[in-house]
């Protein structure tokens, strides 16, 4: 198990015993084979923790733009997530250094290979803000 499971596996608990509904978390990711990948077992459906990738239900068909970024957002985040506990691995991202929980929102969009550029900067940033700003 690694430790990112476990992590959220803790927080999926912490949520339970606060008195959320298993069938109300979910945990997503970019892809299907990124969750499978860090040992994750899909559910979409049942009273058990949902568990997904944004290739389940897809993308909205309206741009969303903040500043420099205009982008798809995933369903999971516009038609299913109330509030988003945002958990990342620390890395070290080749071309915008260690970005912590930033970076991880350009898994809700359709097109993060738009936003490498310079750094990432400022679409890092702006990506970041409509994905919190807008729903």
């Amino acid at each position: 198990m690694s430790k990112e499971y476990s992590s959220i596996q803790s927080i999926s608990e912490r949520l339970q015993e606060a008195g959320i509904k298993a069938q109300d978390i979910v945990i997503w990711d970019r892809f299907n084979s990124d969750l499978e990948d860090g040992g994750f077992k899909l559910n979409q459906r049942g009273r058990d923790v949902k568990c997904f990738g944004n290739d389940t239900l897809g993308f909205e068909t309206d741009f969303e733009i903040f500043n420099s970024a205009a982008s798809l957002l995933c369903k999971t985040l516009t038609r299913v997530c109330d509030a988003v506990i945002n958990l990342p691995v620390l890395k070290d991202h080749g071309i915008a250094g260690v970005t912590i929980s930033m970076k991880n929102m350009f898994g809700a969009i359709h097109n993060p290979n738009k936003y490498h550029l310079n750094v990432g900067n400022p679409y890092i940033p702006d990506v970041f803000s409509f994905n919190i700003t807008t729903r």
